[in-house]
């Protein structure tokens, strides 16, 4: 996936937790009981798996960067 598209995607995840954290509070529930609300368990999973992504995506990244470099470098051909 595009980093720009996982990005928006963690941010609104984010935004969609916070929104609910905020809606529990004002019900009186305590910061620590929010993962026996269903709803918050899958805005969180949410949440976790597009930061997740977005680790994933940073590593390919890397790793196309580094064969990107070395195939640059190797077009000089050996230096005797």
């Amino acid at each position: 996936m595009n980093r720009e598209l996982l990005e928006r995607h963690l941010e609104q995840a984010k935004s969609k937790v916070e929104g609910r954290a905020a809606a529990l509070k004002a019900n009186g529930v305590a910061d620590d009981a929010y993962s026996g609300d269903p709803i918050w368990r899958n805005l969180d999973a949410a949440q976790r798996q597009a930061a997740t992504r977005l680790v994933a995506v940073g590593k390919i990244e890397k790793r196309e960067a580094d064969a990107t470099a070395r195939k640059e470098g190797s077009d000089n051909g050996p230096e005797e």
